[in-house]
């Protein structure tokens, strides 16, 4: 029998989640999403559920989902969804995130039960899928997120970060063209992840989340990044922080982050 999950979540989701427990994410697993409508497979369901496995895949491949192992979080790939039994499946494969990683998947469906309502959905390793056990529901739970995992290099963060938010990184060396790019690409794919719903606060539908931000700044070794409007779960700046952490480890080493 499988033993009761970790996980929980503070929405009271409208739709039945399964998570099979620790380990699933770390450690180059393949994990697979299985997600049920409740009307019966459309392609229009087939498309907006595809939606958020990508966006949750590019946030993941960011490092932003840690701090399983942030060097390693770009390895992440994922499949085409295919249909089977009734369900639409993913899977998600090379995983190395933090095992919340599903917490922010089951709740990210929030945004498409609106419009293609689920029944189902559950994560879980590949034929595995009796072993998932529901998502607990704790409406007093604060923080259901992947936490910051350690720092490399000195970081100053505000402990109560306000409506808007700066971000402020150096490099040990100035990055090439080619590097700026991988960074700006990296940080407006967490913003757009944060946008789209990934760390919703309960009880606020998370498709009413959003994020205004300006362009990635580069000054020679020095990278500036203004969110503008930041609403959004708190613990997503953890995950800037994260994402920071990987490209400390797999682009250029990092020698100070200011987060206020």
């Amino acid at each position: 029998m499988a033993r009761a999950s970790a996980l929980a979540t503070p929405y009271l989701l409208p739709y039945a989640a399964a998570v099979q427990p620790a380990p699933l994410w770390s450690g180059g697993r393949t994990v697979v999403l299985r997600v049920t409508p409740a009307a019966g497979i459309t392609q229009d369901a087939i498309d907006e559920y595809h939606s958020v496995a990508t966006a949750f895949g590019l946030l993941a491949s960011t490092g932003a989902l840690g701090p399983a192992s942030p060097l390693q979080a770009a390895q992440i790939e994922w499949s085409k969804p295919r249909t089977s039994s009734g369900a639409i499946e993913w899977q998600f494969m090379v995983c190395h995130q933090d095992e919340r990683a599903a917490v922010v998947l089951a709740q990210w469906f929030l945004t498409s039960h609106t419009t293609q309502p689920l029944r189902s959905l559950s994560i879980a390793a590949p034929g595995n899928g009796s072993a998932a056990v529901p998502l607990v529901h704790d409406p007093t739970l604060r923080d259901p997120y992947p936490p910051a995992g350690p720092t490399p290099f000195p970081i100053q963060r505000d402990p109560d970060p306000g409506p808007s938010a700066s971000l402020y990184v150096r490099f040990a060396r100035t990055l090439n063209a080619d590097e700026q790019a991988d960074v700006n690409g990296t940080m407006t794919t967490w913003a757009s992840a944060c946008s789209l719903g990934a760390f919703g606060v309960a009880p606020v539908t998370p498709s009413t989340h959003a994020l205004q931000f300006g362009p990635v700044r580069f000054f020679n070794s020095e990278v500036e990044f203004d969110i503008l409007r930041f609403r959004a779960h708190p613990a997503a700046l953890n995950g800037l922080v994260n994402l920071c952490v990987a490209l400390h480890f797999r682009m250029a080493p990092i020698d100070e982050l200011r987060l206020d």
